[in-house]
């Protein structure tokens, strides 16, 4: 099976929510230059070890059990910094648990 990662523009900057927010997990949200708002890309963690002007990829890792198969997804540079992709976006001024 052959693993891609797509990419999603450069690094511009991080915001950090914390497990009061919502879900109970430190959420980083980051901003690039195909998404520069902040909302449509989140991960696990309290911190951005990215630096601007990073080029950022998702990639798809595996497979979850179930009836679909629920994909993993990983947000990582060329220099090895990856994050665990969470499903949690912003839409619409709502914090909502979206699936891929």
């Amino acid at each position: 099976m052959a693993v891609t990662r797509k990419n999603v523009g450069y690094f511009i900057d991080y915001s950090h929510t914390g497990p009061e927010i919502f879900g109970g997990v430190h959420l980083i949200w980051i901003r690039t230059t195909q998404f520069n708002t902040f909302g449509k890309i989140s991960a696990y963690g309290k911190e951005c070890k990215f630096n601007p002007g990073d080029k950022i990829y998702i990639k798809r890792m595996y497979s979850n059990p179930g009836p679909y198969g629920n994909w993993e997804y990983q947000v990582e540079n060329d220099s090895s910094v990856v994050y665990r992709l969470s499903n949690y976006r912003y839409e619409n001024n709502v914090l909502v648990q979206a699936t891929f």
